[in-house]
């Protein structure tokens, strides 16, 4: 069994990890599914907009900034580069170790 900061040294450091996670939405009101990834890392860099984007994120006044600290969520980078936003308290297990 791991603790929270050692589960958070597992992923801060350079070796990919397996994470399972219990997945939740709460604007759509969903969740409660487990999701497993073998490989995945800590997204360190943000993906940059299209131009058509960042305006358009402009316009209507929202922020781009995710305040993962606020949330106590993080970002996992998938081998295929897709980046999938995890709840720190809903994560399971951390390369198959339980997380307390």
């Amino acid at each position: 069994m791991l603790d929270r900061k050692e589960a958070f040294n597992i992923m801060h450091g350079p070796n990919p990890f397996s994470i399972e996670y219990c997945q939740l939405d709460l604007k759509k009101e969903t969740g409660g599914k487990k999701q497993f990834y073998p490989s995945v890392t800590l997204a360190k860099q943000s993906i940059p907009l299209s131009s058509g984007e960042g305006h358009e994120a402009k316009a209507f006044g929202k922020s781009k900034k995710p305040n993962h600290r606020n949330n106590l969520t993080l970002n996992i980078q998938l081998p295929g580069q897709q980046i999938r936003k995890v709840h720190v308290p809903l994560i399971l297990k951390i390369n198959g170790e339980s997380v307390l």
